[in-house]
């Protein structure tokens, strides 16, 4: 048995109409036994945004430290001197034991002492940065394949990358509501059962605040950072049917809507608002 935790923002009916009885499903069996339907289009899209959760808390700091270590290679490589490009081409040479670099190029102009040892150490510089960068981009690699879950860091991570911050009650009761394991972390078969009980709820008892979240990522597929009218309109007229779309839309965009004189966007924190507030009123 789960322990009993606080359901406050957790629970709200998602589903006020029955589901689009065109949506094509397959039935599974998950790894803790419960059966779902999922179409196959949900079940791509959700794999997509568990690869991008999870994990998504270590792995910005390194695709991060990658960033900055290829715009310093590019700068260190533009403040080298014409004059350096054959101990560049040398120091290739070395590194990569080929001799596609070849150094008897007459255009070099020969430098003085003094411009030679700070040609030198731009380009010790440069190799240096570039060597940093590869450890990092292998560093990366080496992350990405490996399998993470969805943890706490991560959801944090995520909320704050939107603009939003959460309290750490706040994540923990996301987490709770999703962790059959009770490892205090989510799985895919985890997020794919949250998910199914969320779009077959007609009764407003299902805890749906990490489901919400869910959804916000969902709508937004190509990480603007915000969700618009045309990002959820095809979502929800296939979840739901085209006989309750506007319903729908107006449930989620409210006066946002670009009908009723909004601008038709939501960022998290108005996305939140709307669905949570009006836990109980569908």
């Amino acid at each position: 048995q789960k322990p009993v935790m606080s359901r406050e923002l957790a629970t709200g009916s998602t589903a006020s109409v029955s589901l689009s009885k065109s949506r094509k499903q397959v039935n599974k069996v998950l790894s803790t036994g419960q059966k779902i339907a999922l179409t196959p289009q949900d079940e791509r899209t959700l794999k997509t945004i568990y690869d991008y959760l999870s994990g998504y808390s270590k792995r910005m700091l390194v695709e991060s430290l990658v960033e900055v270590k290829k715009r310093e290679v590019e700068q260190l490589k533009s403040e080298i001197p014409p004059g350096a490009k054959l101990l560049m081409k040398e120091r290739a040479n070395a590194l990569y034991g080929t001799n596609n670099f070849p150094v008897n190029d007459d255009s070099i102009k020969k430098e003085s002492d003094p411009e030679k040892a700070d040609g030198e150490k731009k380009v010790d510089d440069y190799y240096k940065a570039r060597e940093q960068l590869l450890k990092a981009e292998e560093r990366l690699k080496t992350y990405m394949s490996v399998d993470h879950k969805i943890g706490f860091k991560d959801l944090d991570a995520v909320v704050r990358s939107l603009g939003k911050v959460l309290h750490k009650r706040q994540i923990d009761q996301m987490i709770w509501e999703v962790d059959e394991n009770l490892d205090d972390m989510i799985d895919f078969d985890e997020l794919q059962l949250t998910y199914f009980r969320n779009i077959s709820d007609t009764t407003g008892n299902e805890p749906c605040f990490f489901f919400k979240l869910l959804e916000f990522l969902i709508f937004d597929g190509s990480n603007k950072g915000y969700i618009i009218e045309d990002d959820c309109m095809e979502i929800l007229y296939a979840r739901y049917g085209g006989g309750n779309l506007e319903r729908e839309m107006k449930l989620l965009f409210g006066n946002r809507l670009r009908a009723e004189g909004g601008d038709g966007t939501l960022n998290l924190d108005t996305y939140l608002e709307s669905v949570l507030g009006r836990i109980g009123r569908r």
